[in-house]
């Protein structure tokens, strides 16, 4: 096997391993199953609020960047 798949297989492996531990932590967890669902519902939650928030901010600072360089762009055009 080349080196290449080797480490492909390798990644594979730790994000499933991963993703399965983690899984596995909240469903043993030593409360009730409800509380477990309202918990990881709330991280959930917050961490979607988060990433939509820093999308936005991302979008605002590259129309910030588009309308600055257009604006260069024109001034080039006027003697």
């Amino acid at each position: 096997m080349s080196k290449n798949k080797t480490r492909n297989l390798m990644s594979l492996g730790l994000i499933v391993g991963t993703i399965a531990g983690a899984a596995g932590a909240f469903f043993l967890a030593p409360q009730k199953g409800t509380d477990t669902k309202k918990d990881l519902a709330y991280r959930l939650n917050d961490l979607t609020q988060k990433s939509i928030l820093k999308t936005q901010e991302g979008l605002l600072k590259f129309e910030e960047a588009m309308e600055k360089n257009m604006s260069n762009d024109e001034s080039k055009y006027y003697y």
